[in-house]
């Protein structure tokens, strides 16, 4: 059978479409958990550098930083993984890869799961960990957050709610959502950079 025999039967180009859109999702996916990946371990390094350097420092100094490098460490891997699940909700390109409403129905709630799981421990973290961190690093941390639980409550609206919007509306929020999700992906970066100028202060 040649290739275009192949794409004339309806039944194969289904096939085809579906497998291009599955191969094409998990290529998305690999390229936001390499992207977040590398932005931990650039905090990583900063952090450890900076403790490398105290170890000349005053003894209350480095206790003191030896709890916010510990802090930092747990917050940094929790706000990014809470930005990898929270990006699948509202991806730029949507592929429908189920073939029925069952299985997207359930799809749905697996992105729902995840995105709340990481939510909550992001927040725990944020919590548990806000009288050993900068105020400024605090705010932030938790703005992300809030930005991340906008995100999830929409994605509930939209998808999981009995009545969805439709026309002229679903198009509004789907804007809104994908533009603050492009947002909510920059913020390691932003992360980066106040950490960056907050353990500079030691140096002083």
């Amino acid at each position: 059978m040649t290739f275009w025999d192949f794409v004339q039967n309806p039944g194969n180009i289904a096939l085809l479409v579906v497998a291009c859109g599955f191969v094409l999702q998990l290529y998305v996916s690999w390229l936001f958990k390499k992207d977040f990946a590398k932005y931990k371990a650039t905090i990583d390094q900063e952090l450890t550098k900076l403790k490398a350097g105290l170890d000349t420092k005053t003894y209350i100094s480095k206790v003191r930083f030896d709890k916010e490098f510990e802090s930092y460490q747990k917050l940094s891997e929790k706000i990014l993984e809470m930005i990898v699940t929270n990006s699948i909700l509202f991806p730029q390109a949507e592929f429908v890869l189920e073939q029925n409403e069952d299985e997207r129905k359930k799809e749905r709630f697996r992105r729902h799961n995840d995105a709340m799981q990481a939510h909550t421990a992001a927040y725990n973290a944020i919590i548990v960990t806000a009288p050993f961190i900068s105020e400024k690093l605090h705010i932030l941390f938790d703005d992300v957050r809030n930005e991340c639980w906008k995100q999830i409550i929409g994605f509930r609206i939209i998808y999981l709610c009995g009545t969805q919007p439709t026309g002229s509306e679903m198009r509004k929020m789907m804007e809104e959502y994908q533009k603050r999700n492009e947002e909510i992906t920059m913020k390691p970066e932003e992360i980066i950079l106040k950490m960056r100028e907050h353990l500079k202060t030691y140096e002083q």
